[in-house]
């Protein structure tokens, strides 16, 4: 079998089970697919009756960015479920993005090849709310939580291969230490949709940085040229990196530094390292606060006893996209509903909890509607066209049948939303070629 490059996987994960646990399992693959929209390998619906197992459970794995398993008493018992994770940790030896993700469903203790894995708590093999935000939260990013009170995001233009990686690591280094939150396009992102994508995320961003690598004869990527372009047009404090044999057309106009590439940090080119090190001061310095900063509103009721789910839908889209997520419970300063018709006019993303006509959340989403803001509408189950305000029944409506489910519904909304928070050390996060 070929080796299916990490941001090219048709699946998010691979499911492990023991086949005594189906009656857990199933809801749990059926929540994941059909509510979350999570790609997931899952042999009762990808392996043919009679097949090798076998091998298309290793193909299953190498297709996968992740691995979830399924850990009850019954599955621990099971030699086969420790040698799908054996295979997984091969995986994540080869792919340093590869998850594995441990849910326990019983009161079994924890075996020697999961004990030092972070794992979800699923008692009684259901979802509750819990579960489901620690499992949708693990998904998309291994850290605990992203840090989006007053970020200074800077998008960053740099190559995803893996041996151009030492000068973007050395950079990001130097941008991260000046206190700048580095973003860029998801990896995952299938093709290059470098326009209205990038264009929207440069929005919502103070400065722009490119790291371009040679890639021989003076060329260099023809993508990252298109995002300065980009850039430059959107008016953004620029700053180009450029490894020195990279010969950049006239149109590129802004701040420009040669470097050694991956002998940045040889001591031989103290000069090039100076000219880098007064680049970035004077890009910081350049940087300015963006005036549409990206953020979600999510109209809802509010109140102590929605405060749980709330808090749980907060997380999920702020994960996801790493983006801030606003709720009108969250506002406090000046005219309260004035500031609030200002955040959603001037929101990115509005999500609007229609269920049962509420009152506060109709006039929250006839706001978004009237600002031409980019909506979408949610409501509990039954569906009734009664229960949908007449200004919105053109308007397509997701509907959700308990709090698990509006989770993955959330989920679901906001992915396409997401944009990659880049860390220094981390693998390159974009899908340029």
């Amino acid at each position: 079998m070929d080796e299916v490059p990490f941001r090219e996987r048709p699946f998010s994960a691979f499911l492990s089970h023991a086949h005594v646990d189906k009656g857990i399992v199933e809801p749990l693959a059926r929540w994941l697919r059909d509510v979350a929209d999570v790609p997931i390998w899952y042999d009762a619906d990808q392996v043919e009756a009679g097949a090798k197992l076998v091998r298309h459970l290793e193909e299953g794995i190498a297709r996968s960015k992740s691995l979830i398993v399924v850990a009850s008493r019954s599955s621990i018992a099971s030699g086969w479920v420790e040698q799908e994770v054996d295979a997984a940790i091969t995986e994540q030896a080869r792919t340093r993005d590869y998850r594995i993700i441990p849910i326990r469903v019983d009161d079994c203790q924890m075996p020697r090849f999961l004990e030092n894995m972070r794992w979800v708590d699923m008692p009684g093999g259901r979802l509750d709310v819990r579960s489901a935000t620690d499992l949708l939260l693990t998904l998309d990013y291994d850290r605990v939580e992203l840090d989006i009170g007053q970020p200074r995001d800077t998008y960053v233009s740099l190559s995803w291969r893996e041996h151009e990686a030492g000068l973007p690591r050395h950079v990001c280094g130097l941008l991260r230490a000046g206190g700048l939150r580095l973003i860029g396009d998801c990896k995952d992102q299938m093709g290059y949709l470098g326009g209205d994508r990038v264009r929207s995320i440069l929005g919502s961003c103070g400065g722009f940085v490119a790291i371009l690598p040679h890639r021989g004869g003076g060329e260099t990527s023809v993508y990252m040229l298109h995002e300065i372009e980009l850039a430059q047009n959107a008016g953004l404090p620029c700053l180009v990196v450029a490894e020195k044999e990279v010969r950049l057309p006239a149109a590129v106009t802004c701040a420009i530094v040669k470097v050694a590439g991956e002998e940045v940090n040889d001591p031989r080119e103290a000069a090039g390292q100076r000219a880098l090190h007064q680049g970035i001061a004077d890009f910081i310095e350049a940087w300015r606060a963006p005036k549409y900063p990206h953020y979600v509103f999510y109209a809802t009721d509010v109140g102590h006893e929605h405060a749980t789910l709330n808090h749980a839908i907060k997380r999920v889209i702020q994960r996801v996209t790493a983006m801030p997520c606003i709720l009108g419970d969250d506002i406090r300063e000046g005219n309260v509903q004035d500031t609030i018709v200002e955040r959603i006019t001037n929101a990115f993303l509005v999500i609007a909890d229609i269920s049962d006509a509420r009152l506060n959340t109709c006039i929250e989403a006839g706001v978004a509607r009237g600002a031409g803001a980019t909506l979408y509408l949610i409501a509990q189950e039954p569906r009734s066209s009664d229960k949908i305000p007449f200004m919105f029944r053109d308007r397509q409506v997701w509907f959700y049948a308990d709090e698990v489910a509006i989770l993955g519904r959330i989920r679901r909304i906001v992915r396409p939303y997401r944009r990659r928070v880049i860390e220094f050390g981390s693998q390159v996060p974009s899908h340029r070629q």
